[in-house]
């Protein structure tokens, strides 16, 4: 059983080290992939981590090129059990059809981790 309370995926390295970095001021035991880790090394993070999460590039991306790197992360991080998945996006909010889409991550999320509630929350806690 893991003791995960957040898996998350960031759309580029930047917002995803500065999530980790809030997690991190909250106290909390947490890690960052730069790549998809292997099925052994998540399954032991699962255990000894609070909060694991994975930088990505899709904030640059075409949906063609987003769903083969969301596919492939979402795939295996979907094997850890989490109550919570974020999808981590920049504080500027920047989704256009054609580059760095909230749908097709979306779409992707749902395809692997299944129906769940989806809030939609753009903040960043240092600016107050």
């Amino acid at each position: 059983m893991s003791q995960l309370k957040v898996l998350f995926f960031g759309d580029d390295f930047t917002g995803s080290s500065e999530n980790l970095a809030q997690f991190h001021r909250s106290g909390v035991r947490c890690k960052l992939y730069l790549a998809v880790p292997s099925a052994e090394d998540l399954r032991a993070d699962s255990q000894a981590f609070d909060v694991l999460g994975l930088a990505g590039t899709t904030r640059a991306l075409a949906p063609a090129e987003m769903r083969v790197e969301l596919d492939a992360a979402f795939a295996r991080l979907s094997t850890v059990g989490c109550d919570l998945v974020q999808y981590k996006i920049c504080s500027t909010f920047d989704s256009a059809p054609d580059v760095g889409s909230f749908g097709v991550a979306l779409d992707a999320a749902k395809a692997h981790f299944g129906a769940r509630g989806v809030a939609v929350l753009a903040a960043t806690p240092d600016f107050g």
